[in-house]
């Protein structure tokens, strides 16, 4: 439930630290424990919103590629940003093995999307996916931009980062 109801800046950590959840050992403890002394240090953090005209939504996703060493299935994050604040952002392990990075981009992107298809061939599936983002972009309901890594918001939800980085991006 945690991992739901938790802060952007910790969400890729607490997600995955709730994969070992029934078989911790010492070094997952000592993850949890630095986890804790970092909230403890950020207590005072908070979400703030900039009163804005236009209160334009403007979401970010972005996803790795096979990362889980024990199934190579791979992370993916969101998040939506308005009035200068996050509104709402999910990391999670994608529930299938992608074969290639354009289909885990495309998978994140549906689930930032929030709309679901489901599908028993996995290869349908994606092209379900893609279908239904070409469709929202054809409508003009959803903008595709190229982001570059150093700007990706979204970059702290699928993977750990060099204290200095994630401190650019949080």
């Amino acid at each position: 439930m945690l991992k739901f109801f938790t802060r952007p800046d910790i969400a890729f950590v607490v997600e995955m630290l709730g994969r070992y959840h029934s078989n911790l050992d010492l070094d997952h403890w000592r993850a949890i424990k630095k986890v804790m002394r970092y909230l403890q240090g950020r207590k005072n953090y908070m979400l703030m919103y900039r009163r804005t005209e236009n209160l334009k939504v403007v979401g970010y996703s972005h996803s790795d590629f096979a990362s889980c060493v024990d199934s190579r299935k791979s992370t993916c994050g969101y998040m939506f940003m308005s009035a200068s604040g996050v509104v709402s952002w999910r990391s999670a392990k994608q529930t299938f093995i992608a074969t290639s990075t354009m289909k885990v981009e495309f998978v994140s992107c549906f689930q930032g999307d929030c709309t679901r298809s489901k599908s028993g061939n996995r290869s349908k599936y994606i092209d379900i996916k893609y279908l239904a983002i070409r469709k929202r972009v054809k409508e003009g309901k959803v903008a595709i931009e190229y982001i570059n890594t150093d700007l990706m918001l979204a970059d702290p939800l699928t993977k750990s980062m060099p204290p200095k980085n994630f401190k650019d991006h949080v």
